[in-house]
């Protein structure tokens, strides 16, 4: 459960945000996911697992959400999450929105300590520094995985997994602890740049050297 508290602070009553997932529910019918126009070109009615809202046939960009509530701890569909109540600013209807899913529309990027950061893609994270015990001090240039994905279930790399202490899953948000720089890595003896970024464990205080998304980043 601690690892949802942070959303708590994250976000506030009055605050503008867009979904990044459909990972929302509409107030009176929660036992389908929601359908909403931001994240959909064709609504294939044929193939459809959703509910149609106002939002879902807008036809445009949504103008946001505006949050109603603050984030609180729930279970849906036996799975724990923070959520809130939103509603939207094109046609007025409440959702319930899983927090973990959510940015606000004003987000400034890449600003280091005042910006959250999910880790989506492990392949290429280091431990930069540690100041847990039960953190090994990775060198730069070895892989690591310090988040199990979702849909992890390949046994051959279950035994080189390292692990952030108490993370079972890849929605936490880490702390961005530095801006985003370019370092080359070697993969499979091909020298290539990319983009990377710091971030520190809100629980384990362990620094990272993660792979860069704009995407991934939250107020």
């Amino acid at each position: 459960m601690n690892k949802y508290n942070q959303y708590i602070t994250l976000y506030k009553p009055n605050d503008i945000i867009l979904p990044i997932s459909n990972n929302t529910w509409v107030i009176d019918d929660i036992q389908n996911k929601c359908l909403l126009d931001i994240n959909n070109t064709i609504i294939d009615f044929d193939k459809l697992n959703y509910v149609i809202t106002a939002d879902s046939m807008a036809c445009k960009t949504s103008s946001g959400y505006e949050v109603v509530t603050l984030p609180i701890i729930a279970k849906i569909h036996g799975v724990v999450m923070p959520i809130s109540l939103v509603k939207s600013l094109d046609t007025n209807t409440i959702y319930i929105f899983d927090m973990r899913h959510a940015i606000k529309i004003n987000h400034v990027y890449e600003n280091p300590h005042k910006s959250h950061y999910i880790v989506t893609d492990n392949s290429m994270a280091t431990i930069t520094k540690a100041f847990s015990t039960y953190a090994k001090t990775i060198g730069v240039g070895n892989y690591v995985q310090i988040l199990r994905p979702l849909l992890y279930d390949n046994a051959e790399y279950q035994s080189t997994i390292e692990e952030d202490m108490n993370y079972e899953d890849n929605n936490t948000a880490f702390i961005l602890d530095s801006y985003p720089y370019i370092k080359m890595v070697d993969i499979c003896g091909e020298h290539r740049f990319w983009k990377f970024v710091n971030v520190i464990s809100p629980i384990t205080k362990n620094k990272y050297s993660v792979l860069y998304d704009k995407r991934n980043e939250r107020v």
